[in-house]
Protein backbone atom coordinates (compact mmCIF):
# COMPACT_ATOMS: atom_id res chain seq x y z
CA UNK A 1 0.00 0.00 0.00
CA UNK A 2 1.36 3.41 -1.00
CA UNK A 3 1.35 6.05 1.76
CA UNK A 4 1.30 9.81 1.32
CA UNK A 5 4.79 10.37 2.76
CA UNK A 6 6.96 12.82 0.82
CA UNK A 7 9.73 15.39 1.19
CA UNK A 8 8.90 17.46 -1.89
CA UNK A 9 6.32 17.87 -4.64
CA UNK A 10 7.44 17.19 -8.20
CA UNK A 11 5.38 18.25 -11.22
CA UNK A 12 6.00 16.21 -14.33
CA UNK A 13 4.27 14.43 -17.19
CA UNK A 14 5.12 12.62 -20.38
CA UNK A 15 8.42 14.49 -20.64
CA UNK A 16 9.91 11.96 -23.06
CA UNK A 17 7.11 12.47 -25.60
CA UNK A 18 8.62 12.71 -29.06
CA UNK A 19 8.36 16.10 -30.73
CA UNK A 20 8.91 15.83 -34.51
CA UNK A 21 9.41 19.60 -34.78
CA UNK A 22 12.19 19.61 -32.16
CA UNK A 23 13.31 16.02 -31.46
CA UNK A 24 15.45 16.95 -28.43
CA UNK A 25 12.75 18.81 -26.51
CA UNK A 26 9.46 17.42 -25.16
CA UNK A 27 6.25 18.87 -26.54
CA UNK A 28 4.64 18.22 -23.15
CA UNK A 29 6.67 20.84 -21.25
CA UNK A 30 3.90 23.39 -21.77
CA UNK A 31 1.21 21.10 -20.39
CA UNK A 32 3.34 20.34 -17.32
CA UNK A 33 3.85 24.08 -16.77
CA UNK A 34 0.09 24.67 -17.22
CA UNK A 35 -0.79 22.21 -14.45
CA UNK A 36 2.00 23.48 -12.19
CA UNK A 37 0.79 27.06 -12.59
CA UNK A 38 -2.77 26.08 -11.65
CA UNK A 39 -1.91 24.03 -8.58
CA UNK A 40 1.15 25.76 -7.07
CA UNK A 41 -0.77 28.65 -5.41
CA UNK A 42 -2.80 26.13 -3.42
CA UNK A 43 0.29 24.18 -2.38
CA UNK A 44 2.02 27.39 -1.28
CA UNK A 45 -1.01 28.34 0.81
CA UNK A 46 -0.78 24.90 2.45
CA UNK A 47 2.87 25.50 3.42
CA UNK A 48 4.63 23.64 0.60
CA UNK A 49 5.98 26.63 -1.32
CA UNK A 50 9.64 25.77 -0.71
CA UNK A 51 9.26 22.10 -1.65
CA UNK A 52 8.11 22.34 -5.26
CA UNK A 53 10.10 21.48 -8.37
CA UNK A 54 9.45 20.01 -11.80
CA UNK A 55 10.87 17.39 -14.11
CA UNK A 56 10.74 18.30 -17.80
CA UNK A 57 13.13 17.75 -20.67
CA UNK A 58 15.06 20.75 -21.96
CA UNK A 59 17.48 19.50 -24.56
CA UNK A 60 20.37 17.12 -23.85
CA UNK A 61 20.17 17.08 -20.04
CA UNK A 62 19.88 14.26 -17.51
CA UNK A 63 16.32 13.61 -18.60
CA UNK A 64 17.39 12.77 -22.15
CA UNK A 65 16.64 9.07 -21.81
CA UNK A 66 17.07 8.59 -25.55
CA UNK A 67 20.78 9.36 -25.40
CA UNK A 68 21.18 7.45 -22.14
CA UNK A 69 19.70 4.33 -23.75
CA UNK A 70 21.62 4.78 -26.99
CA UNK A 71 18.41 5.37 -28.92
CA UNK A 72 17.74 7.75 -31.77
CA UNK A 73 15.32 10.60 -31.14
CA UNK A 74 12.44 9.21 -33.16
CA UNK A 75 8.89 7.89 -32.78
CA UNK A 76 9.88 4.24 -32.51
CA UNK A 77 12.28 4.98 -29.64
CA UNK A 78 9.65 7.08 -27.90
CA UNK A 79 7.10 4.28 -27.98
CA UNK A 80 9.59 1.78 -26.55
CA UNK A 81 10.34 4.06 -23.57
CA UNK A 82 6.67 5.00 -23.19
CA UNK A 83 5.60 1.37 -22.78
CA UNK A 84 8.08 0.66 -19.96
CA UNK A 85 10.34 -1.56 -22.05
CA UNK A 86 13.47 0.14 -20.65
CA UNK A 87 12.41 0.64 -17.01
CA UNK A 88 14.92 -1.88 -15.67
CA UNK A 89 17.73 0.19 -17.18
CA UNK A 90 16.27 3.56 -16.15
CA UNK A 91 15.71 2.68 -12.48
CA UNK A 92 18.63 4.68 -11.08
CA UNK A 93 17.79 7.76 -13.14
CA UNK A 94 14.11 7.61 -12.19
CA UNK A 95 14.99 7.17 -8.52
CA UNK A 96 17.24 10.22 -8.64
CA UNK A 97 14.41 12.28 -10.11
CA UNK A 98 11.47 11.11 -8.01
CA UNK A 99 12.58 9.34 -4.82
CA UNK A 100 10.91 10.89 -1.75
CA UNK A 101 8.48 12.94 -3.86
CA UNK A 102 4.76 13.33 -4.22
CA UNK A 103 4.38 13.42 -8.00
CA UNK A 104 1.65 15.58 -9.52
CA UNK A 105 1.56 14.70 -13.18
CA UNK A 106 -0.10 15.74 -16.39
CA UNK A 107 -1.07 12.59 -18.32
CA UNK A 108 1.61 10.38 -16.78
CA UNK A 109 2.85 7.76 -19.27
CA UNK A 110 2.74 4.01 -18.53
CA UNK A 111 6.48 3.74 -17.84
CA UNK A 112 6.24 6.30 -15.01
CA UNK A 113 3.03 4.81 -13.58
CA UNK A 114 4.73 1.40 -13.56
CA UNK A 115 7.83 2.79 -11.84
CA UNK A 116 5.85 4.75 -9.22
CA UNK A 117 3.71 1.72 -8.37
CA UNK A 118 6.72 -0.61 -8.14
CA UNK A 119 8.67 1.92 -6.03
CA UNK A 120 5.67 2.96 -3.90
CA UNK A 121 6.09 6.60 -4.91
CA UNK A 122 2.78 8.45 -4.47
CA UNK A 123 1.31 10.22 -7.47
CA UNK A 124 -1.70 12.30 -8.45
CA UNK A 125 -2.24 12.05 -12.20
CA UNK A 126 -4.35 14.67 -14.02
CA UNK A 127 -5.65 14.40 -17.57
CA UNK A 128 -8.12 16.44 -19.58
CA UNK A 129 -11.10 14.15 -19.19
CA UNK A 130 -13.31 12.99 -22.04
CA UNK A 131 -16.34 15.10 -21.02
CA UNK A 132 -15.89 18.17 -23.19
CA UNK A 133 -19.48 19.49 -23.21
CA UNK A 134 -19.33 21.14 -19.77
CA UNK A 135 -19.06 24.93 -19.33
CA UNK A 136 -15.35 24.32 -18.70
CA UNK A 137 -12.85 21.51 -19.13
CA UNK A 138 -13.38 18.55 -16.81
CA UNK A 139 -10.05 17.35 -15.41
CA UNK A 140 -9.96 13.67 -14.49
CA UNK A 141 -7.69 12.54 -11.67
CA UNK A 142 -6.32 9.24 -10.38
CA UNK A 143 -3.85 8.21 -7.70
CA UNK A 144 -2.07 5.15 -6.32
CA UNK A 145 -2.67 6.31 -2.72
CA UNK A 146 -5.85 4.72 -1.28
CA UNK A 147 -6.56 7.71 0.99
CA UNK A 148 -6.36 10.05 -2.01
CA UNK A 149 -8.56 7.76 -4.10
CA UNK A 150 -11.21 8.00 -1.36
CA UNK A 151 -11.05 11.80 -1.66
CA UNK A 152 -11.38 11.60 -5.45
CA UNK A 153 -14.36 9.32 -5.15
CA UNK A 154 -16.12 11.78 -2.81
CA UNK A 155 -15.29 14.78 -5.04
CA UNK A 156 -16.17 13.21 -8.39
CA UNK A 157 -19.04 14.30 -10.60
CA UNK A 158 -22.02 12.00 -10.27
CA UNK A 159 -23.83 10.48 -13.24
CA UNK A 160 -26.78 12.70 -12.25
CA UNK A 161 -24.66 15.86 -12.58
CA UNK A 162 -23.29 14.74 -15.95
CA UNK A 163 -26.84 14.07 -17.14
CA UNK A 164 -27.87 17.58 -16.02
CA UNK A 165 -25.25 19.23 -18.24
CA UNK A 166 -25.96 16.88 -21.16
CA UNK A 167 -29.62 17.87 -20.76
CA UNK A 168 -28.65 21.55 -20.98
CA UNK A 169 -26.82 20.84 -24.21
CA UNK A 170 -29.73 18.95 -25.71
CA UNK A 171 -32.07 21.76 -24.64
CA UNK A 172 -29.75 24.27 -26.34
CA UNK A 173 -30.37 22.60 -29.71
CA UNK A 174 -33.99 21.58 -29.10
CA UNK A 175 -35.41 24.76 -30.67
CA UNK A 176 -32.68 25.26 -33.25
CA UNK A 177 -32.80 24.04 -36.81
CA UNK A 178 -30.35 21.16 -37.16
CA UNK A 179 -29.06 19.45 -40.28
CA UNK A 180 -31.35 16.56 -41.16
CA UNK A 181 -29.81 13.11 -41.45
CA UNK A 182 -31.38 9.85 -42.51
CA UNK A 183 -32.60 7.84 -39.53
CA UNK A 184 -29.99 5.26 -38.52
CA UNK A 185 -26.99 7.34 -39.68
CA UNK A 186 -23.58 6.57 -38.18
CA UNK A 187 -21.22 9.43 -37.30
CA UNK A 188 -17.55 8.52 -37.80
CA UNK A 189 -15.28 10.80 -35.74
CA UNK A 190 -11.68 11.61 -36.66
CA UNK A 191 -8.71 12.15 -34.36
CA UNK A 192 -5.26 13.74 -34.58
CA UNK A 193 -2.41 11.42 -35.47
CA UNK A 194 -0.43 11.86 -32.23
CA UNK A 195 -3.35 11.18 -29.87
CA UNK A 196 -1.99 9.09 -26.98
CA UNK A 197 -5.21 7.07 -26.95
CA UNK A 198 -4.17 5.65 -30.34
CA UNK A 199 -0.96 4.02 -29.07
CA UNK A 200 -1.25 0.26 -29.48
CA UNK A 201 1.85 -1.58 -28.29
CA UNK A 202 4.81 -0.27 -30.24
CA UNK A 203 2.96 1.88 -32.77
CA UNK A 204 0.33 4.55 -33.30
CA UNK A 205 -2.83 3.38 -35.04
CA UNK A 206 -5.11 5.57 -37.16
CA UNK A 207 -8.28 5.38 -39.22
CA UNK A 208 -6.22 4.01 -42.10
CA UNK A 209 -5.64 0.84 -40.05
CA UNK A 210 -9.39 0.21 -39.77
CA UNK A 211 -10.67 0.37 -43.33
CA UNK A 212 -12.36 -3.00 -42.83
CA UNK A 213 -14.34 -1.54 -39.92
CA UNK A 214 -15.30 1.46 -42.02
CA UNK A 215 -16.43 -0.76 -44.92
CA UNK A 216 -18.57 -2.72 -42.47
CA UNK A 217 -20.15 0.49 -41.15
CA UNK A 218 -20.95 1.61 -44.69
CA UNK A 219 -22.71 -1.67 -45.46
CA UNK A 220 -24.97 -1.40 -42.44
CA UNK A 221 -25.93 2.28 -42.49
CA UNK A 222 -25.39 5.73 -43.95
CA UNK A 223 -22.05 7.04 -42.63
CA UNK A 224 -20.89 10.64 -42.30
CA UNK A 225 -17.43 11.79 -41.19
CA UNK A 226 -16.44 14.64 -38.86
CA UNK A 227 -12.81 15.82 -39.03
CA UNK A 228 -11.11 16.56 -35.69
CA UNK A 229 -11.09 20.35 -35.09
CA UNK A 230 -7.32 20.35 -34.43
CA UNK A 231 -6.29 18.05 -37.28
CA UNK A 232 -3.46 19.37 -39.44
CA UNK A 233 -4.05 20.03 -43.13
CA UNK A 234 -2.08 16.89 -44.03
CA UNK A 235 -4.18 14.78 -41.64
CA UNK A 236 -7.42 16.34 -42.82
CA UNK A 237 -6.63 15.87 -46.52
CA UNK A 238 -5.63 12.21 -46.02
CA UNK A 239 -8.78 11.42 -44.02
CA UNK A 240 -11.09 13.15 -46.49
CA UNK A 241 -9.50 11.28 -49.39
CA UNK A 242 -10.07 8.02 -47.53
CA UNK A 243 -13.72 8.89 -46.91
CA UNK A 244 -14.22 9.64 -50.59
CA UNK A 245 -12.97 6.15 -51.45
CA UNK A 246 -15.73 4.76 -49.24
CA UNK A 247 -18.37 7.24 -50.50
CA UNK A 248 -18.71 8.78 -47.02
CA UNK A 249 -19.88 12.39 -46.77
CA UNK A 250 -17.97 15.02 -44.80
CA UNK A 251 -19.83 17.19 -42.28
CA UNK A 252 -18.67 20.52 -40.88
CA UNK A 253 -21.33 20.86 -38.17
CA UNK A 254 -20.36 21.30 -34.52
CA UNK A 255 -19.82 17.94 -32.83
CA UNK A 256 -22.50 18.61 -30.19
CA UNK A 257 -25.01 19.63 -32.83
CA UNK A 258 -24.32 16.25 -34.44
CA UNK A 259 -24.72 14.42 -31.13
CA UNK A 260 -28.10 16.13 -30.70
CA UNK A 261 -29.29 15.24 -34.21
CA UNK A 262 -32.09 12.69 -34.12
CA UNK A 263 -31.12 10.93 -37.34
CA UNK A 264 -27.68 9.99 -36.01
CA UNK A 265 -28.03 6.84 -33.94
CA UNK A 266 -24.44 5.61 -33.60
CA UNK A 267 -20.98 7.15 -33.19
CA UNK A 268 -17.85 5.29 -34.28
CA UNK A 269 -14.15 6.12 -33.96
CA UNK A 270 -10.76 4.61 -33.27
CA UNK A 271 -10.68 5.80 -29.64
CA UNK A 272 -12.07 9.36 -29.56
CA UNK A 273 -13.35 10.84 -26.29
CA UNK A 274 -16.60 11.48 -28.18
CA UNK A 275 -17.28 7.77 -27.66
CA UNK A 276 -17.45 8.47 -23.91
CA UNK A 277 -19.73 11.49 -24.40
CA UNK A 278 -22.10 9.97 -26.98
CA UNK A 279 -24.15 7.76 -24.59
CA UNK A 280 -25.15 10.89 -22.64
CA UNK A 281 -26.81 12.01 -25.89
CA UNK A 282 -28.56 8.64 -26.37
CA UNK A 283 -26.18 7.40 -29.06
CA UNK A 284 -24.78 3.90 -29.44
CA UNK A 285 -21.01 3.67 -29.90
CA UNK A 286 -18.49 1.51 -31.71
CA UNK A 287 -14.83 1.80 -30.69
CA UNK A 288 -12.23 0.26 -32.98
CA UNK A 289 -9.84 -0.09 -30.00
CA UNK A 290 -10.43 0.08 -26.24
CA UNK A 291 -10.38 3.53 -24.63
CA UNK A 292 -7.02 3.51 -22.78
CA UNK A 293 -7.91 5.61 -19.72
CA UNK A 294 -9.70 3.55 -17.05
CA UNK A 295 -12.52 5.40 -15.32
CA UNK A 296 -14.19 4.44 -12.06
CA UNK A 297 -17.55 2.75 -12.39
CA UNK A 298 -18.10 2.08 -8.71
CA UNK A 299 -15.13 -0.21 -8.04
CA UNK A 300 -13.61 -0.23 -4.54
CA UNK A 301 -11.19 2.60 -3.74
CA UNK A 302 -7.56 1.93 -4.60
CA UNK A 303 -8.01 0.67 -8.15
CA UNK A 304 -6.03 3.53 -9.75
CA UNK A 305 -8.89 4.62 -11.97
CA UNK A 306 -9.76 8.15 -13.04
CA UNK A 307 -12.51 10.29 -11.50
CA UNK A 308 -14.08 13.35 -13.17
CA UNK A 309 -13.33 16.16 -10.70
CA UNK A 310 -14.29 19.31 -12.66
CA UNK A 311 -13.87 22.75 -11.03
CA UNK A 312 -12.82 21.54 -7.58
CA UNK A 313 -9.30 21.02 -8.90
CA UNK A 314 -8.93 24.82 -8.86
CA UNK A 315 -9.85 25.14 -5.18
CA UNK A 316 -7.62 24.94 -2.11
CA UNK A 317 -10.14 22.74 -0.32
CA UNK A 318 -9.61 19.97 -2.86
CA UNK A 319 -5.84 19.98 -2.45
CA UNK A 320 -6.12 20.20 1.34
CA UNK A 321 -8.24 17.03 1.22
CA UNK A 322 -5.77 15.29 -1.11
CA UNK A 323 -2.85 16.11 1.18
CA UNK A 324 -4.75 15.29 4.35
CA UNK A 325 -4.43 18.88 5.58
CA UNK A 326 -6.95 20.85 7.60
CA UNK A 327 -9.59 22.56 5.49
CA UNK A 328 -9.27 26.37 5.28
CA UNK A 329 -11.82 28.13 7.47
CA UNK A 330 -12.55 30.94 5.06
CA UNK A 331 -13.95 31.28 1.55
CA UNK A 332 -11.45 32.05 -1.19
CA UNK A 333 -11.74 33.44 -4.69
CA UNK A 334 -13.82 31.29 -7.04
CA UNK A 335 -12.38 31.46 -10.53
CA UNK A 336 -14.78 32.14 -13.41
CA UNK A 337 -16.27 29.27 -15.38
CA UNK A 338 -14.36 28.66 -18.60
CA UNK A 339 -10.98 29.64 -17.16
CA UNK A 340 -9.39 26.22 -17.73
CA UNK A 341 -10.38 26.07 -21.38
CA UNK A 342 -9.33 29.68 -21.90
CA UNK A 343 -5.93 29.19 -20.25
CA UNK A 344 -5.23 26.05 -22.28
CA UNK A 345 -6.63 27.54 -25.49
CA UNK A 346 -8.75 24.48 -26.31
CA UNK A 347 -12.44 23.64 -26.08
CA UNK A 348 -13.08 20.92 -28.71
CA UNK A 349 -16.30 22.51 -29.93
CA UNK A 350 -17.93 23.48 -26.63
CA UNK A 351 -17.59 27.20 -27.44
CA UNK A 352 -20.85 26.88 -29.39
CA UNK A 353 -22.60 27.11 -26.03
CA UNK A 354 -22.89 30.37 -24.09
CA UNK A 355 -21.95 29.34 -20.57
CA UNK A 356 -22.64 32.82 -19.15
CA UNK A 357 -26.37 32.09 -19.05
CA UNK A 358 -25.98 28.69 -17.43
CA UNK A 359 -25.87 27.91 -13.73
CA UNK A 360 -22.82 25.80 -12.90
CA UNK A 361 -24.04 22.38 -11.78
CA UNK A 362 -21.69 22.47 -8.80
CA UNK A 363 -23.25 25.63 -7.30
CA UNK A 364 -25.94 25.17 -4.70
CA UNK A 365 -29.37 26.76 -4.87
CA UNK A 366 -28.44 28.86 -1.83
CA UNK A 367 -25.34 30.27 -3.55
CA UNK A 368 -27.32 31.13 -6.68
CA UNK A 369 -30.05 32.76 -4.60
CA UNK A 370 -27.46 34.80 -2.70
CA UNK A 371 -26.03 36.03 -6.01
CA UNK A 372 -29.46 37.25 -7.13
CA UNK A 373 -30.13 38.96 -3.81
CA UNK A 374 -26.79 40.77 -3.95
CA UNK A 375 -27.55 41.82 -7.51
CA UNK A 376 -30.71 43.59 -6.35
CA UNK A 377 -29.00 45.13 -3.31
CA UNK A 378 -30.53 42.90 -0.62
CA UNK A 379 -28.90 40.76 2.04
CA UNK A 380 -29.76 37.09 2.33
CA UNK A 381 -29.15 37.11 6.08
Amino acid sequence: MVDLNFKEVVFTGNFIRFNPVCPTRSNQNQNISWLQSLVTPHLKALGLGGKIKDVKWHGNDTNDFYTLLGLEHNLSSYLSIFSGEHNSVLGDQLNALFSGALVIGFELPPFLIQFFDDSEIPYVDVILGPLRFFPDLVPAVRSNVPAVVSVLKSEALSEYEIDIVAGWRKAFFAKRKLDAFKKGTTLLVGQVSNDTSQIMGSTFVSLQDFEANIRSLSKDSTVIFKVHPYASKIEKDAQIEMMRRHHIGIVESNIYELLCSEGIEKVASVSSSVLVEAPYFNKRVEAFVSYPFPFSKGEPAGTGRFFNIYDRICEIGFWASVLGEEQPNKRFLTLPTGMLAESLGQNWGASVFSSSSLVDSRKTVFERGAQLLRKFGRSHE
